[in-house]
């Protein structure tokens, strides 16, 4: 994004998008940086942004890199979600508290891996309409070189989110917990407690709730992992401790 503009560009902004009288914002736009060719520009530029909240999730579950960037070099865990195909792509069902009673509807997309290494510069004062369908795109959008974690982004609009917070899940969506190669036996146990503790206990099957427990194992003289389902986990836990 490329925040440079007239003094007047700014003090009309701010009393449109931010409710400021003329005198409030053009003391603001005094005080911005002077670029060479005269246009002026927000010292903390980004602030005046609509962000949207963005979780990113992947079709593949046994990639070594994945692993490694994202799980704590393999001493963490994959969870595994299932989305329903209500509208036109999968979604899930997302509360921002406990006694939700409108949740938000976060849609996975997948990215779009761009095979060119140029970012389209955005001016903010151009076309509204040509801004966010780029804006749009380009979060969805990402260099080739990361093609290898087949990518999903679920977005909400800053405007869905009252106040910025950790957002709930669906507890049905939840489908599958993975243990990671080297991960700590106590790790293990910690997290099967949590699942027991919030899914598998008998107070919570008449809701629905089912999840599997797999673990990330070296397949012998190949770079590869293999996930194996654990077909009995309370004697798995049992050997652990």
């Amino acid at each position: 994004m490329d925040f440079a503009g007239t003094k007047e560009q700014w003090i009309d902004l701010l009393c449109e998008k931010y409710e400021c009288s003329p005198k409030q914002a053009e003391e603001k736009v005094n005080g911005f940086k002077k670029e060479d060719n005269g246009l002026v520009c927000p010292h903390n530029a980004s602030s005046y942004l609509k962000v949207p909240i963005v979780c990113c999730f992947s079709s593949k579950c046994d990639n070594i890199l994945m692993w490694s960037h994202y799980a704590d070099s393999h001493q963490g865990i994959c969870l595994g979600f299932e989305g329903s195909d209500e509208n036109e792509y999968y979604s899930m069902l997302l509360y921002e508290s406990d006694t939700d009673k409108s949740p938000s509807v976060g849609e996975f997309r997948n990215v779009i891996y761009d095979l060119s290494d140029d970012l389209c510069v955005v001016n903010i004062f151009d076309n509204p309409h040509k801004n966010n369908k780029i804006a749009d795109d380009r979060v969805f959008t990402k260099l080739n070189t990361w093609e290898y974690e087949c990518e999903y982004r679920m977005i909400l609009p800053e405007s869905h989110i009252r106040e910025p917070r950790v957002l709930k899940y669906d507890k049905r969506c939840l489908k599958r917990v993975i243990f990671g190669l080297k991960i700590d036996k106590r790790d293990v146990i910690r997290v099967y407690n949590i699942i027991n503790e919030n899914y598998l206990k008998e107070n919570y099957l008449i809701e629905g709730f089912k999840v599997e427990f797999f673990e990330a194992k070296e397949k012998i003289g190949k770079y590869e992992l293999k996930i194996e389902k654990i077909m009995d986990i309370e004697n798995y836990i049992s050997s652990l401790q």
